[in-house]
């Protein structure tokens, strides 16, 4: 009977230790319902100059709480429309899903404050973190093919007069929310103090100081001066980044590069089959298309560049192809206002237009746009050496 007992007990120690570790595993599971591993990053528009208050800009959960400070990542001193992240590695890390966002900005370039408090697509977002995918443009003679998550950086991109983009990246990039952030009056000083972490410097601000000492130079006449909004501004505007801006930001950015249009692609020519393609747009949406056969959806930007993977009797290729003929950009280059300007031109942009890319012989293809009884040829489309892949 002592026997029975005891065995019965070592069942039941068994049970209730399963059904801790089912309760545990459960538990961290449902912890991580609304989490996802992500990276968070910020851009702007070529040599534009905009900088977060390190307190008052931060990610929200959907519980209202603060999770995410921006203060913690790198600032970017301005460059293209990224549909990649900006230094993912600062900030790559297992995050609530974002449900708001409040930013408090100052743009040295506008000399202006900013203040952006808006709800975010939280559905969306999250069921997008979740999100994998074969990643058959990862993959060729020297790398499997592997399924991986299709997105992994919650990415801002800000624009002068407090336009802000935010995308999702990763394999692909989406747009998944334009804002526009209200010009404010905000205290110089209690922006500088906010913003401050070296010590000394904060010292200074909080007795109402304009100048701090170092610890080297404590004791000394020497003290730092910390420079007021008028004297900011005025360097600022001397000094050759708001040169580079005032003439070069036009060639890299037009909010019209943000209108919908509705563009279809295809391949002809020499009896290819298209097995897949990626897709970048004006807009720095990136887009790999899986089964082209199946893809019959517009793109909603101007495509900038196509890498194509298709096969010749039964030889495989890949083919990378960019139609603003900036072998570089892929939007967000010197030559997209020119190349947007290009289509303004030519075509009605509220009806759709055709892109087709017919293969001739082994050394050359044309590109063809083609809208209702007009086909033009492109003169200025840049074409690297197709690839066996």
């Amino acid at each position: 009977m002592k026997q029975k007992i005891l065995k019965n007990l070592k069942f039941v120690l068994v049970g209730l230790g399963l059904l801790a570790i089912v309760i545990f595993f459960g538990y961290k599971r449902y912890q991580m319902m609304d989490k996802a591993e992500y990276s968070v990053n910020f851009d702007s528009v070529y040599s534009y100059n905009i900088g977060n208050n390190r307190k008052h800009s931060k990610l929200f959960n959907k519980d209202g709480k603060p999770f995410f400070w921006f203060g913690y990542m790198p600032q970017s001193s301005g460059g293209a429309p990224r549909s990649y992240a900006f230094h993912p590695e600062y900030t790559y890390d297992t995050w609530d899903i974002p449900a708001r966002v409040e930013l408090l900005l100052y743009s040295s370039t506008d000399d202006q404050f900013y203040e952006l408090k808006t709800d975010l697509p939280y559905e969306q977002i999250k069921a997008m973190f979740k999100e994998t995918v074969p990643q058959i443009m990862y993959a060729d003679k020297y790398f499997p093919l592997k399924t991986g998550r299709r997105y992994e950086h919650l990415v801002f991109w800000f624009a002068p007069k407090g336009k802000i983009y935010l995308y999702i990246s990763g394999y692909e990039a989406r747009l998944i929310g334009i804002y526009q952030a209200t010009p404010i009056d905000y205290d110089w000083w209690q922006d500088t103090l906010e913003d401050a972490t070296y010590p000394p410097e904060i010292e200074a601000l909080q007795r109402g100081e304009r100048c701090y000492q170092t610890y080297a130079t404590k004791g000394t006449d020497i003290c730092y001066e910390i420079a007021d909004r008028e004297t900011s501004a005025r360097n600022y505007k001397l000094g050759e980044e708001y040169k580079d801006f005032q003439e070069k930001a036009h060639l890299y950015y037009n909010e019209g590069f943000f209108d919908p249009v509705q563009v279809h692609f295809k391949l002809t020519g020499r009896n290819a089959k298209l097995l897949a393609y990626q897709a970048k747009l004006l807009n720095a949406e990136e887009f790999i298309i899986h089964k082209p056969e199946e893809h019959t959806e517009p793109f909603k930007s101007i495509p900038v560049v196509f890498v194509l993977r298709f096969v010749i009797d039964d030889k495989p290729y890949e083919l990378f192809l960019n139609l603003s003929g900036d072998m570089f950009g892929i939007g967000g280059s010197d030559r997209s206002s020119e190349y947007y300007q290009y289509w303004q031109d030519n075509f009605d942009m509220s009806k759709p237009v055709e892109i087709e890319i017919e293969l001739v012989d082994d050394e050359s293809l044309n590109v063809w746009f083609k809208q209702g009884d007009k086909k033009l040829l492109s003169e200025v489309a840049h074409v690297e050496e197709l690839d066996v892949f």
